[in-house]
């Protein structure tokens, strides 16, 4: 069992290594036991975008759009989406789907639900309805939002190795925005702060689903993306359950 205060550092921890809000999509399944409630949450990035192919950083500004390999990539990922035959023990359906705001990620929703409607209502994979959660947004980059990489590489060597490799204290980023003298952020650790508060979300959401509904033991995984601060590029896994 984990307690909620551990749940909170496992969030932080899930967001420091997974980076959470950059990939935007959550499904979850969730299921109870005599022990409590366990849920499966399987993460899944955008499709390439026309800043990513351009080498230019998003963060959480909605300029960019998914190319048309992006689209085919999210089109794709609906083949390795949870699912599992009706006549078997355990249902691995997904009961629910978080999306971020950015319209990378809405188009790339949108494309998965192009596939799962060609699909017999059986075998439809994709629940009808999603909850858009605005801390899932993309890391908040401030005045790097719409730069070239390689630009930010030399103008700020310090702080985009410290991007590349992780490092919260020594990434720091200044936001112009305002009429005042620049602030300065620090994105990462703002990241995993909002990360952990959708966990939180999430994980007091589907207890209260369980709650309400039937829900059958699961003992597997669930799977998340993984990165290096940036780039998606494989799955991991691991379990949680809550008390």
């Amino acid at each position: 069992m984990v307690s909620s205060q551990k749940l909170s550092s496992f969030g932080v921890a899930v967001a420091a290594y997974c980076y959470l809000a950059t990939h935007l999509l959550a499904f979850t399944h969730v299921s109870r036991g005599v022990e409590g409630f366990h849920f499966k949450v399987f993460l899944l990035r955008h499709g390439q975008t026309d800043a990513n192919a351009g080498g230019i950083i998003q963060g959480s500004a909605d300029f960019s759009r998914l190319t048309d390999l992006g689209k085919q990539q999210a089109r794709d990922a609906y083949n390795v989406l949870p699912s599992s035959p009706l006549d078997t023990a355990e249902d691995l359906r997904i009961s629910s789907i978080y999306c971020s705001p950015l319209t990378r990620a809405q188009q790339t929703l949108a494309e998965l639900r192009k596939v799962d409607s060609l699909q017999p209502k059986e075998a439809a994979k994709l629940p009808l309805d999603e909850q858009t959660l605005s801390n899932l947004r993309e890391i908040d980059f401030y005045d790097w939002e719409g730069k070239d990489k390689l630009e930010l590489q030399k103008v700020f060597p310090e702080s985009y190795r410290a991007w590349k490799a992780g490092d919260p204290t020594n990434l720091h980023v200044f936001d112009s925005s305002s009429n005042i003298e620049p602030a300065i952020h620090y994105p990462l650790l703002e990241l995993w702060e909002r990360a952990d508060l959708v966990w939180d979300e999430i994980f007091w959401t589907r207890k209260a689903a369980c709650r309400r509904e039937p829900c059958h033991i699961d003992r597997r995984t669930w799977l998340v993306g993984t990165s290096s601060f940036g780039v998606c590029d494989g799955m991991g896994s691991g379990s949680l359950s809550g008390a």
